[in-house]
Order: C-alpha cells, then sequence, then structure tokens
C-alpha cells in the first residue's frame, strides 16, 4: 500500500476544461510569437578597434561624437561585417557567432528594430550585397564595415545604426 506522502504510480491529472485549453494555447502561441520575435531582432554590435587600451580609453572619451569602432548587424543568430581582402575578386563579407569578432573588443549592442523579412530572404537581401562589397574595395575612411552595416540594415528594412558610429570616418 502506497505512504501518504507518495501519490499513487497511476494517479492521472484530471483532464482539462476548455477554458483552461483555450488559455494554455493561447500561452503557447504567445511565448512562439515572442522567440520569433527575438530572432527577428536586429542588432547591431559595436567593437573597439582593437584590444589596445588606448582604443578603448579613445572611444570613452569621444563616443558620443565619434570613435574608432568595429561594427557588425546581427541577424537570425549571425552577425554579418564586411572587411578587406588582398585577393582580387574575394567579397568582404563575413558572418560570425555573434559578439565575438576576432581582433576587437566588444563594446556594446544596440537594438534596430524587428526584421520583416523571414530567415531565407534576410540572407538573400545579405548575399546580394555581396557583389557590391568586394574585399579589395574595403577603405578605412570612404568604405568600411560601418557602411556596410547601413546597407545591411536598409535591405533588412530596420532602422540605421547611429550615426556617431562612422561619425569620424
Amino acid at each position: 500500500e502506497p505512504s501518504a506522502a507518495q501519490p499513487p504510480a497511476e494517479e492521472q491529472r484530471p483532464p482539462l476544461s476548455p477554458d483552461k485549453r483555450a488559455a494554455l494555447a493561447a500561452l503557447t502561441s504567445a511565448c512562439r510569437e515572442r522567440a520569433q520575435s527575438a530572432v527577428r531582432q536586429v542588432v547591431i554590435h559595436v567593437y573597439d578597434v582593437s584590444r589596445a587600451e588606448a582604443i578603448a580609453q579613445l572611444n570613452d572619451v569621444t563616443c558620443v561624437v565619434g570613435g574608432v569602432f568595429h561594427a557588425g548587424v546581427e541577424i537570425y543568430g549571425r552577425e554579418w561585417s564586411s572587411g578587406s581582402r588582398v585577393e582580387p575578386g574575394v567579397t568582404g563579407v563575413y558572418s560570425i557567432e555573434p559578439r565575438s569578432c576576432p581582433g576587437h573588443v566588444w563594446r556594446e549592442s544596440i537594438r534596430l528594430g524587428e526584421c520583416p523579412l523571414d530567415e531565407q530572404a534576410a540572407r538573400a537581401a545579405i548575399a546580394a550585397l555581396e557583389p557590391r562589397w568586394p574585399g579589395e574595395g574595403y577603405d578605412l575612411i570612404r568604405r568600411n564595415c560601418a557602411h556596410f552595416c547601413d546597407d545591411v540594415c536598409a535591405a533588412l528594412g530596420v532602422e540605421q545604426p547611429p550615426r556617431w558610429l562612422n561619425r569620424f570616418a
């Protein structure tokens, strides 16, 4: 005979009432929508351009008006940016795990809105930018990662990165 402290092994819960079933379904749907919304969030990750403490200190002082930054745009779990390549004809566009750009120190992340595109369309929009962003065309002042982030945000249909990100260029 089972003890009073433990329920019998065969005990079953009573069926949910129609009202409780409807509430549970609504909650499940809301959770799915919230998770999908989080995935569709476009975030720009801002980095100090090197691991040198002097750069971080400079950016601490000047970040209100500009600074020396690297940036990448995150959508659907990947961070996209552009950089210099010496090989002719090779794209400068690349993707990494968010907030993990080698050689730079992550500083902050800024939400830019929810992307209206599904994952496949967002990747296609970024891929369509690649021919316009060859690695050999990278220029620290005139055509850099922050300019690329502007193009990505426009292609994804979200707000542009803050102007201070590229003010010194």
